[in-house]
């Protein structure tokens, strides 16, 4: 599906064979641009059949709690309904939600 030197980060981040990954570091070392980058090729991809959805978190850093909870079901919902989807939630670490919070209110 992805070759390359773009197959070898994807294989490095795990997503050739986990449904699921975290991606983690220091700021500044480029975690965002390389999956921003896996992102843009798997959009322009045939091969590929995902919804894909980027969600800058850092831009929700100063809404509440509520409000980002919010939008984080309804992003996951609509994720669940176009499924498989593909959701990069960059600088989640921004957003003021504690688990606590979350578990609380899902439903």
């Amino acid at each position: 599906m992805i070759s390359g030197p773009l197959a070898n980060r994807a294989r490095a981040l795990g997503a050739a064979t986990r449904p699921h990954v975290l991606v983690t570091g220091p700021h500044g070392v480029g975690k965002s641009a390389i999956l921003l980058h896996v992102l843009a090729t798997l959009r322009h991809e045939p091969r590929v059949h995902a919804h894909i959805v980027h969600l800058p978190l850092r831009a929700w850093a100063s809404e509440r709690p509520t409000t980002v909870r919010t939008r984080l079901r309804d992003a996951f919902r609509d994720a669940q309904h176009r499924a498989p989807a593909v959701l990069l939630l960059d600088d989640l670490d921004q957003v003021r939600i504690t688990v606590l919070d979350w578990v609380q209110h899902a439903a």
